[in-house]
C-alpha cells in the first residue's frame, strides 16, 4: 500500500493540489525491452480525495471518495489511461486518455463529470465556470491538454 501524498508527479499534474489516498495495485504486468518499458496495471485507490486541484485556471470541486478504480498501460513513452473512475455521494468522475512519461510532451486527456443536481447547486460557482463543457444536463466533458507540468483546458 502506497500513500499518494508521496507521488511528486501528482502534485505537478494537479497544479499543486492535493490528492490524498492509498494506492492498492490489483495487477501489474511490465516488460523492459532495453530501449523502452511497456506494461499495464489495474488497481484501486482507497479513500481518494480532490482538494485545491486546478486544471489551468479552472478549479475542480473539492471531493472525497470511498474508492477509485483504474486501468492503464505504458507503451512508447506514453501512459494511456483507459479508465480512472471515482464516485462520491454527489458525483461520478471518469478520466481517460494518454499522457507522456516526459514532462515536456503534450497530453490528450478528458475528464467526464456526472454530478447530481444537489451537488451542482452546492458547488454552483465551480459549475458556472464549467458550463461551456456541459454536453447535456448533468454531463460535463472537459478536454485536458498541455503538459503534465502545465495542464490546460482545451476550449
Amino acid at each position: 500500500h502506497l500513500s499518494l501524498i508521496h507521488f511528486p508527479y501528482l502534485t505537478i499534474a494537479t497544479s499543486g493540489g492535493k490528492i490524498p489516498g492509498t494506492l492498492e495495485a490489483l495487477a501489474i504486468e511490465a516488460q523492459n525491452t532495453g530501449k523502452s518499458v511497456k506494461g499495464s496495471c489495474k488497481g484501486k485507490i482507497r479513500a481518494p480525495a480532490i482538494e485545491e486541484v486546478q486544471i489551468g485556471s479552472f478549479p475542480l470541486p473539492k471531493l472525497h471518495f470511498q474508492e477509485a478504480r483504474f486501468a492503464a498501460k505504458i507503451e512508447q513513452q506514453r501512459l494511456t489511461i483507459s479508465s480512472f473512475s471515482l464516485e462520491s455521494s454527489g458525483t461520478y468522475l471518469r478520466l481517460s486518455g494518454s499522457m507522456p512519461l516526459q514532462a515536456q510532451t503534450e497530453m490528450q486527456m478528458k475528464l467526464e463529470m456526472m454530478p447530481k443536481p444537489a451537488f451542482i447547486k452546492e458547488q454552483a460557482t465551480v459549475f458556472m465556470l464549467l458550463s461551456p463543457f456541459q454536453q447535456v444536463p448533468g454531463h460535463y466533458t472537459i478536454p485536458i491538454a498541455g503538459t503534465p507540468a502545465a495542464p490546460r483546458i482545451e476550449q
